[in-house]
């Protein structure tokens, strides 16, 4: 027996070639990011490459981290664009919620 058959809500929600999309979301090629100011080596010259770079946003870490766009330290960068996604979770009922993020 298989799931949709036990719960209706699956049909309703995921489109019916479910396979087959999740493969073309993740062969689709992700958003190229460029390298972040911030230096994550452990020594000397990194640790005073970020403090140099936490003083030009008074030491406020969110207001830095902000100023990284198209890089890996934006928030969401970890996920791909919402038109890509939108194929996989267009019909799930929290999509319109999911997709402002």
């Amino acid at each position: 027996e298989s799931i949709e058959s036990t719960n209706p809500t699956v049909e309703k929600c995921w489109p019916p070639n479910l396979v087959e999309v999740v493969k073309r979301v993740i062969n689709q090629p992700a958003e190229e990011l460029r390298a972040p100011a911030f230096a994550f080596e452990l020594s000397q010259e990194a640790a005073q490459k970020n403090h140099l770079l936490l003083a030009n946003h008074k030491f406020n870490l969110d207001e830095a981290l902000n100023s990284q766009k198209g890089t890996p330290l934006e928030y969401g960068s970890e996920f791909r664009n919402v038109e890509v996604l939108e194929v996989l979770f267009g019909r799930h009922s929290n999509w319109g919620g999911w997709k402002s993020y």
